[in-house]
């Protein structure tokens, strides 16, 4: 029996329509969806990827009505926050797990037809996260809330770390910001820093991890410029802070003279409370409190050391700290300054260095201790490419040098270390550091070379203190030098070459001068003997008459 496009049938036994208890509609129409299947040869048609919104349109022509279910990889994947129902047979799937890949089928019970709409897999493609703000963000000391946020498109495990300046990582707590923009996922975590102070300056890294790639964003995070971090004036540094202590304030002023050899550090520290201004010069640390007045129940001490490696590498670390002489607590230190500066800044006022020779340097300069001065010319010249050993010598340049000008004389090599024990200076060992002045004896000099192209050298000859950590950070002199080892072996071989010509000549000259005396010596040998017994002999002639 018909009835509007659809057949009854009626189960075998029933004659009567009416009396019918049971009737089954079933579909006699061939029923396809509006958007037919992908094909399977079309990979790109049917393939999508974790972290992309993907609209599956499950219509049926002639039947919206009929209910329409998601299948992925033959299981049912009911409607819930990641699968949307935008309407009657249509969904909308939010991949934004590693659980949701697979392959997705529409299937519509009623009208006994199914597709494959497609597969969903990893992504793949590889993307660099980027911390939000682009530009430092300038940032007052105690700022309430100091925000970085790092973002990537893309499903992603992200995490951010505090990198030390010795490279150890520290895991930080962050907010989850993640969201869907424009159809796309983007993973995005925000770090908050709570009163920002000198001691949170450091790099902060933004760590992005999948089972395909992993990345890494890095952000320097400082203090605003204009109060506490550094600002170069020609060939020294300034830094300005100021630190309550037991209820007022120490203003600090720390200026740095980067090209004086060795550097030099002024400190000023005004205690207003007392209307103490203390000012200081320092080449080295001073681990014992100086007072800063005579009424003053505040002592400052001075440390300073040198990066090897890391992001400061080559930068000189200072610290100074405000100490309460009355107390006797090993916390009684109270921070004033902590700042980082370049060791090789750009110095133009120095006497500029010159090159008599290749591979010789001679340089022009001053030092000047606190405790000693010096005018002198440091003269550093290959000595043999092949073991790279160099010849330094240091001549007095003050208007009246030593009877010979020379205060130091040695070979080095290398990573080579040697102390400036000077002629005509005292070379005992000096005592301890008063106020920051040392001795000439109290420093040491070093050799660095480095291969910067085939068979060029950049070699550096640095000023250190190792007792105090200030190793490697004042350039006394720079410069490039040819190392060819073949040359020099060469001009040897050539020399070897003209000795042993010389030699074999002289050998030769001597064998023939022997085979000469002998032949003489055979020839004319008895010669004489006889001559003298003819000589003694009175014989006539004998006459022959023919």
């Amino acid at each position: 029996m018909r009835n509007k496009g659809n057949w009854l049938l009626v189960p075998k036994g029933i004659s009567n329509i009416r009396n019918m208890r049971y009737l089954e509609i079933v579909n006699v129409v061939d029923f396809h969806f509006v958007v037919p299947p992908p094909l399977r040869d079309t990979e790109n048609n049917q393939t999508h990827y974790v972290g992309k919104l993907w609209r599956i349109d499950c219509r049926i022509k002639d039947n919206n009505s009929s209910e329409v279910r998601l299948y992925q990889n033959d299981m049912l994947r009911e409607p819930d926050e990641r699968v949307l129902t935008l309407k009657e047979q249509v969904f909308m799937l939010l991949s934004e797990k590693p659980s949701d890949i697979g392959e997705y089928t529409c299937v519509s019970e009623y009208c006994n037809i199914s597709k494959t709409v497609g597969k969903l897999i990893a992504d793949t493609s590889r993307r660099l996260p980027t911390i939000y703000p682009l530009n430092q963000k300038l940032i007052a000391s105690g700022s309430n809330y100091t925000t970085c946020a790092c973002e990537v498109e893309g499903i992603y495990d992200m995490k951010w770390y505090r990198v030390a300046s010795n490279g150890s990582e520290t895991l930080l707590q962050s907010e989850e910001e993640s969201f869907w923009k424009n159809g796309f996922w983007f993973t995005r975590r925000r770090l908050e820093i709570i009163n920002f102070t000198i001691a949170d300056e450091d790099l902060y890294m933004c760590v992005t991890e999948r089972s395909t790639d992993n990345y890494t964003a890095e952000k320097e995070i400082f203090l605003d410029p204009s109060k506490d971090i550094l600002v170069p004036f020609h060939w020294y540094y300034t830094s300005y802070s100021e630190t309550e202590i037991d209820g007022h304030l120490f203003h600090t002023i720390l200026h740095v003279y980067i090209c004086h050899l060795p550097v030099i550090i002024n400190l000023l520290v005004i205690e207003h409370v007392k209307g103490i201004v203390w000012t200081r010069n320092f080449t080295a640390d001073q681990s014992q409190p100086l007072k800063l007045g005579r009424n003053s129940n505040y002592g400052v001490t001075l440390e300073m050391h040198v990066h090897f490696e890391g992001r400061y590498k080559d930068h000189l670390h200072i610290t100074a700290c405000v100490v309460r002489l009355t107390s006797k607590t090993s916390d009684s230190c109270i921070e004033i300054m902590n700042q980082k500066f370049k060791t090789t800044p750009r110095c133009e006022n120095r006497v500029k260095c010159r090159q008599p020779a290749p591979n010789s340097l001679v340089c022009p300069r001053y030092l000047n201790t606190l405790e000693e001065q010096l005018n002198a010319t440091f003269i550093l010249t290959l000595r043999d490419p092949c073991n790279g050993t160099f010849n330094l010598q240091i001549r007095d340049g003050s208007p009246q040098p030593a009877i010979n000008g020379s205060l130091m004389d040695m070979a080095l090599q290398n990573k080579t270390q040697v102390k400036m024990l000077l002629k005509g200076y005292d070379n005992e060992n000096d005592h301890s550091t008063v106020q920051g002045k040392t001795k000439f004896s109290q420093w040491y000099l070093r050799l660095q070379v480095e291969a910067i192209f085939f068979k060029t050298y950049k070699v550096k000859l640095l000023l250190e203190m190792p007792s105090v950590g200030l190793s490697g950070n004042f350039l006394i002199m720079e410069g490039d030098y040819i190392m060819d080892c073949s040359s020099h072996d060469e001009s040897g071989n050539e020399r070897s070459k003209i000795i042993i010509a010389i030699c074999s000549a002289l050998v030769v000259f001597g064998l023939l001068t022997f085979a000469a005396v002998l032949y003489l010596y055979r020839k004319f040998k008895g010669r004489l003997r006889d001559e003298r017994l003819l000589d003694s002999m009175e014989v006539e002639p004998e006459v022959y008459n023919l």
